[in-house]
């Protein structure tokens, strides 16, 4: 009889499946066979493209320029030419335009975990909400009893006086 109770004792402890075994059989699994777990969480958490920002920034500048005369020469096999070119004094505008795309990538692992936390920290506002709420009720009832109590006092010793 002992026996029994003690293999039952044994298979119901060696049954709890807690956080802590399954930590160590996945860090078991993921040390052997890393793929397996690069695989779950590439299917169960993929990353999404989040937010696209597009910015387009404008730049002007202008120059003021003198008059510049500029000789360009081009050499063609035997022929030499001699381009001259004559900028007249101005102004010249040069406008540069330069677009930044910004892609996030949401880290949904992350984001899940963050997800969970806040799940558990809601939970435990509410319990402790809960438990708020009933020492608040059990305080207003001990009140009133205390103020019923020190009239019934107050009227004894009241009418003690006048007796």
């Amino acid at each position: 009889m002992r026996v029994t109770a003690a293999a039952i004792l044994c298979i119901a402890f060696a049954s709890c499946y807690s956080e802590r075994k399954a930590k160590l059989a996945l860090g078991k699994a993921v040390t052997t066979f890393p793929q397996v777990g690069q695989e779950y969480c590439a299917i169960t958490y993929p990353p999404k493209v989040g937010t696209v920002r597009r910015d387009t920034i404008t730049s002007r500048d202008t120059f003021y320029t003198e008059g510049t005369t500029f000789y360009d020469t081009l050499y063609s096999h035997d022929t030499v030419r001699i381009y001259k070119t004559v900028q007249l004094p101005g102004i010249r505008t040069v406008e540069r335009i330069t677009i930044h795309d910004t892609i996030e990538i949401e880290n949904t692992a992350a984001l899940e975990l963050a997800r969970g936390d806040s799940r558990r920290a809601i939970t435990l506002l509410e319990s402790k909400t809960k438990e708020y709420d009933k020492w608040r009720r059990i305080a207003l009832i001990r009140f009133w009893i205390i103020i019923g109590l020190s009239a019934v006092l107050g009227g004894g010793v009241v009418w003690a006086v006048k007796k």
